[in-house]
């Protein structure tokens, strides 16, 4: 799968957009499970259908398409929630439907848009690896300080593995692992911004990736399951993978377009 994760990385345009789409698109097919699995009626197929289309429009560059995909998906939900005939959890099921959207694919669209960053490919290809080392090596880090020297919980009814010196090893071996990767990248490219930044941007995918696996703790966590899906053999679905990255990628990407002109 790595593998193949790069040479998509690589070649980027319409495979690594349509990639991400079917993700995206398997993302919130999981995410409506969960709110099943908590008692909702989320409107499931065209929450799927909006996720992946809005992904699809950002990767052919049609902003106005991408709103009105959005725009078009919100009124379809909200019309079939009206044809049920019942008022009775209509807040409750459009808000699950909407929040699969807004979570999988509103979020995961910008690993496309970092990708076409500036029209520059080395920059593209370097802020997506860059976002990977940092939210893959603060996971690594965490886990191991935890298990060593972790002894205070961090939020124990959402995540009861995690602690406080878990989390500080994850954000210091994350904000080295975006050091070391602009320091190679250095070698080959200009990245566009000092080690300053590189340091702040470190801080800010690995901040957002501890969010973003807290966030899909507490989700699993509410609707009563372990994993999120199954179809990652022995890993539990997409999201259970993605969780970290849903929120280091749209970081990294506001970063880099506040950082490099």
């Amino acid at each position: 799968m790595v593998p193949i994760l790069l040479v998509l990385i690589a070649v980027g345009g319409a495979p690594w957009g349509l990639f991400v789409s079917a993700v995206a698109g398997i993302g919130a097919y999981e995410f409506y499970d969960m709110a099943r699995a908590r008692g909702f009626k989320p409107q499931a197929i065209a929450g799927i259908l909006t996720s992946f289309c809005f992904c699809v429009a950002v990767t052919f560059r049609v902003p106005n398409l991408a709103f009105g995909v959005l725009v078009f998906g919100a009124f379809v939900i909200m019309t079939l929630e009206l044809m049920r005939g019942d008022p009775k959890g209509a807040i409750e099921n459009l808000g699950a439907s909407f929040a699969g959207i807004i979570y999988v694919g509103v979020l995961l669209s910008h690993a496309i848009l970092i990708r076409q960053f500036h029209g520059n490919n080395k920059l593209g290809i370097f802020f997506i690896i860059v976002a990977l080392a940092g939210s893959f090596l603060c996971d690594t880090g965490a886990y191991f300080v935890g298990r060593a020297y972790g002894k205070r919980k961090l939020i124990p009814k959402i995540s009861p593995g995690k602690t406080v010196e878990g989390t500080i090893g994850g954000i210091i071996t994350g904000i080295l692992a975006v050091c070391v990767t602009k320091g190679i990248a250095d070698i080959f490219m200009t990245t566009g911004f000092g080690w300053s930044k590189a340091a702040l941007l470190g801080i800010g995918i690995t901040i957002g990736g501890i969010i973003g696996d807290l966030i899909e703790s507490m989700l699993k966590r509410d609707a009563g399951v372990k994993d999120s899906g199954k179809i990652v053999p022995g890993h539990g679905g997409i999201l259970d993978r993605l969780d970290s990255l849903l929120w280091a990628i749209p970081v990294t990407y506001y970063f880099a377009a506040w950082a490099v002109k």
